[in-house]
């Protein structure tokens, strides 16, 4: 029993060093500045969308793209392509989830 909880343990941390490290590296290259937000009013029906159906599915794209590019580190190690998976897989939906303005459509 000790030994399962140790391994579970250890399974957990790793898990978590793993999510957590593409999310490290994002932070510094978007702090949100880039971002232009229209003119116009977002209106609350914009907010209120934001808030309950894209934020919500952008960060299970989030963790898709974090499960994808950890999958593809064996195949972007060797071809230098790290870099550019990280942005599309895991920087790109953290962006959008994250730094993005509410009810903003772009």
């Amino acid at each position: 029993m000790t030994r399962f909880i140790n391994i579970a343990v250890v399974a957990v941390l790793m898990l978590c060093m793993l999510v957590q490290a593409p999310l490290v590296f994002a932070e510094g290259q978007y702090d949100g500045k880039s971002l232009r937000v229209s003119k116009r009013d977002i209106s609350g029906t914009d907010m209120v969308a934001d808030l309950v159906l894209a934020r919500p599915l952008g960060f299970v794209g989030l963790v898709i793209g974090t499960l994808a590019f950890v999958v593809a580190l064996p195949f972007t190690v060797p071809t230098q392509q790290v870099e550019e998976a990280g942005k599309k897989l895991v920087v790109a939906p953290a962006k959008y989830t994250f730094v993005r303005p509410l009810g903003y459509r772009g």
